[in-house]
């Protein structure tokens, strides 16, 4: 469902086998259980049919009762669906469906929360709120500000439109839902928030839109037997899990995501903090960062043609876009130019000297998401273990937090 094509990153098979034992090694140690927050290695096996109909119950009672959903997260409670919904809905006509679904809680922007109240304060509300802790200073001040609305509109029925997606047992949002009734779905404690699209985090809001989460889980099943040979020439997230590896070797130490394709902008964003976050500690790592085609060819493509030579592209391509358009005398599509201009930049940018490695799915799709989803995990996940870090702590975030919180303590 995923073709990878390396070919023009320059790397020899025998470079590849010499990664083989290893890539064995860290397969088994991943499939073992024994690693903290890697439930989502089999999460695609454990999504059953009761579990989806909790969350297709959740989601006809908020579309029953309200004409918006927020959303409150940050990180990969985020960007995960945030980057379903881009991918699949049409950009121009998204905010005339029912319920609207905005994002909050990602940021402490006085001027983003002030506009979003502004434009929400007449409907009929819902919230959503993601946090494993209850804690996380973005979402948590998003969260009191919304529930003041709600309370203020709804008075003690505010409760019930309410949706908390947090640790089963512990954790302030748990004990807060607990006393206040809210509607709750366990983010298991050993997934960690940017490999938990494939739980409720990204499946609420995604069936909430009104797309088929079955799909989506389908995908991800499909994507977890794909990526269950060790044999890297049989397995392309380990194959291009180890490609990063060898061109980090190289002395390539920035990875630029790239797409000709708008409508997955976040999805490079997902990208840049499942790489970023797994990967950037203890000074080692690839420094991922992105850039959306043909656009930024007319900022960046000088720099990435013949700049400092320490980065590599990995291109996300899909074989059938959603939709296309002409005019009369058009000898092609704009989707046709558009796979023109791509093909065109990888034979520069190769003579240029960037490797380039190009992932082609399909179509966009909620089964194609769901693949990607997985497929980039487990990549992300043997890369890390290649290089020899934890993919699923973040302890240089910690720091941040905790010297915000003595500033915080010191006021």
């Amino acid at each position: 469902m995923v073709y990878l094509d390396d070919a023009y990153v320059q790397i020899a098979p025998e470079e590849y086998k010499s990664y083989q034992e290893n890539v064995r090694n860290a397969h088994e140690y991943l499939h073992s259980g024994q690693m903290d927050m890697s439930g989502w290695v089999e999460q695609p096996q454990k999504i059953n049919e009761s579990y989806l109909k909790n969350i297709l119950a959740a989601a006809e009672n908020i579309r029953a009762q309200s004409t918006v959903l927020v959303v409150l997260g940050i990180g990969g409670s985020y960007l995960g669906p945030r980057a379903f919904l881009e991918w699949m809905e049409d950009e121009f006509q998204h905010t005339d469906k029912s319920p609207k679904i905005y994002f909050a809680g990602w940021n402490l922007s006085g001027t983003y929360h002030h506009e979003l109240i502004n434009k929400i304060m007449d409907e009929e509300i819902s919230v959503c709120v993601i946090s494993k802790s209850g804690t996380t200073m973005e979402t948590a001040e998003a969260f009191l500000l919304l529930k003041e609305i709600l309370i203020k509109k709804y008075g003690e029925d505010y409760s019930k439109r309410i949706y908390a997606i947090t640790d089963p047992v512990s954790g302030a949002l748990r004990k807060e839902a607990k006393e206040k009734g809210y509607v709750t779905f366990d983010l298991e404690s050993d997934i960690g928030g940017r490999y938990s699209f494939l739980t409720a985090v990204g499946l609420l809001p995604a069936c909430v839109a009104g797309y088929d989460i079955q799909k989506i889980v389908l995908g991800a099943q499909k994507a977890y037997q794909a990526c269950m040979p060790q044999e890297i020439e049989q397995n392309a997230a380990y194959r291009y899990g180890v490609g990063r590896r060898i061109l980090n070797e190289r002395g390539k130490v920035i990875e630029v995501f790239c797409a000709y394709e708008p409508k997955m902008q976040h999805l490079l964003e997902w990208l840049k903090q499942l790489f970023g976050e797994s990967e950037g500690k203890e000074n080692k790592g690839i420094f991922p960062t992105s850039l959306v085609f043909s656009r930024d060819l007319h900022s960046m493509g000088q720099f990435l043609q013949e700049g400092t030579p320490v980065f590599f592209e990995t291109v996300l391509s899909v074989a059938t876009p959603q939709k296309d358009v002409s005019y009369d005398g058009a000898i092609n599509t704009f989707n046709e130019q558009n796979e023109l201009v791509r093909k065109g930049v990888l034979q520069a940018h190769s003579k240029g000297k960037t490797p380039v490695f190009t992932l082609t799915a399909g179509k966009m799709c909620e089964e194609t998401f769901g693949y990607w989803t997985y497929f980039f995990e487990k990549a992300c996940a043997m890369s890390c273990l290649l290089l020899g870090v934890d993919p699923f702590n973040q302890p240089g975030v910690e720091v941040y937090k905790a010297e915000v919180k003595k500033i915080l303590t010191a006021k």
